[in-house]
């Protein structure tokens, strides 16, 4: 029974991922259908399924998407998602620890770049949260299952819809 949503999942990875070289964008290569894949320059890549970000601190930020009317979008935010990678936080991030960064991927191969000191709260008072929920219902189709939402941002390129990896590296 359980290999229906499977395969689903799989055709529809298949056909953005098909869309997405159309594009000229390349899927991140370790998704997994359901899961959140943290992988890159850490020491050990993992996974997180929806039910374990659920129940990360959850945090709330007010935004409006592109045409849209305002929402309240909740999820944890990216620095806590982060944190079992090992990475260096408030006052450990400094030196060449600057020089890392994050890629979120989306299914469709759509990518942002954040600088890890934008993900931290020791240096931005907001931080990006990875939204599950808009005004307490679960994504709409088109950004499920996970959204990054960066408050106080003017233009939304960076509000990746269908996250699938997060990918850590390092400026040379």
């Amino acid at each position: 029974m359980m290999a229906r949503p499977v395969t689903c999942a799989l055709i529809a990875l298949t056909i953005m991922a098909a869309r997405a070289s159309a594009q000229g964008r390349v899927p991140c290569p370790v998704a997994e259908p359901g899961a959140l894949v943290v992988y890159g320059d850490v020491a050990s890549p993992y996974r997180l399924t929806l039910e374990e970000l659920r129940v990360l601190p959850q945090s709330s930020v007010q935004g409006t998407p592109h045409g849209g009317t305002a929402a309240l979008y909740s999820g944890p935010k990216l620095e806590d998602v982060l944190a079992r990678a090992g990475l260096p936080r408030g006052p450990a991030l400094r030196g060449s620890e600057m020089l890392r960064y994050v890629v979120v991927e989306a299914v469709d191969g759509y990518r942002a770049v954040f600088s890890l000191a934008e993900l931290d709260t020791a240096f931005r008072k907001e931080t990006p949260i990875l939204a599950l929920a808009r005004d307490g219902k679960p994504l709409d189709e088109d950004a499920a299952p996970l959204q990054v939402i960066v408050p106080g941002e003017e233009r939304h390129a960076r509000w990746v819809r269908q996250v699938a990896c997060l990918r850590i590296a390092r400026h040379q």
